[in-house]
């Protein structure tokens, strides 16, 4: 059995969205594809808050939005 292999990078948006649904829906109901889906963080400037708990708030937001994105993917 040939395995086929798809990564996808995405960074949360709707086009990264899109392109999810995308590789779901052509390789749906073929076996043989494993699909990783790959997001480098990218953290808020920390010269836009006023301190480090504000930063770190944002951050922990930011990384919160990331994942459920992610795990929405990994659904489809």
């Amino acid at each position: 059995m040939d395995i086929h292999k798809i990564l996808i990078a995405v960074d949360g948006s709707k086009n990264a969205e899109r392109a999810i649904e995308y590789v779901a829906d052509i390789t749906r109901g073929a076996g043989g594809f494993v699909i990783k889906l790959l997001s480098i963080e990218h953290l808020p400037d920390r010269d836009f808050f006023a301190d480090d708990a504000a930063w770190k708030e944002a951050c922990v937001k930011t990384r919160e939005k990331l994942l459920g994105f992610l795990a929405e993917g990994r659904d489809l």
